[in-house]
């Protein structure tokens, strides 16, 4: 199977699975290194090389023809979604979700790190 069939096999096949509801997850570095390694792991596997052959991460996605990671791409659909939810009417009902203020409680321990907070952090 030539290999760029396989780089588009994964991005229509495997990436939507990958990323099935990331729009509304708190983005953690976390989560963001999980999915790499899954991804890079995919790849190696669909190219038949593992990490002793120490290729470089951007070579294997080159290869592909795969233009972003996974990370990349899960950072731009939020943005997106958020400039489309933040560029509705004032009276849609997400709107008006986004513009609750909820009274914060004290709790033990390091605080939540909410999607809007993020946001607001990032720019």
């Amino acid at each position: 199977m030539p290999l760029k069939l396989k780089g588009r096999m994964y991005t229509t096949v495997v990436r939507p699975a990958l990323t099935y509801g990331a729009k509304c997850w708190t983005g953690y570095e976390l989560f963001d290194r999980d999915l790499t390694t899954a991804e890079m792991k995919m790849y190696r596997m669909s190219l038949g090389v593992t990490k002793l052959d120490r290729i470089r991460s951007e070579r294997i996605r080159e290869s592909l023809q795969i233009k972003e990671s996974v990370a990349e791409k899960i950072s731009r659909e939020r943005n997106d979604w958020f400039e489309r939810v933040d560029s509705q009417h004032p009276s849609s009902v997400t709107k008006k979700i986004m513009a609750l203020d909820i009274p914060p409680v004290k709790k033990r321990g390091r605080p939540k790190n909410s999607w809007c907070k993020q946001l607001e952090d990032r720019q």
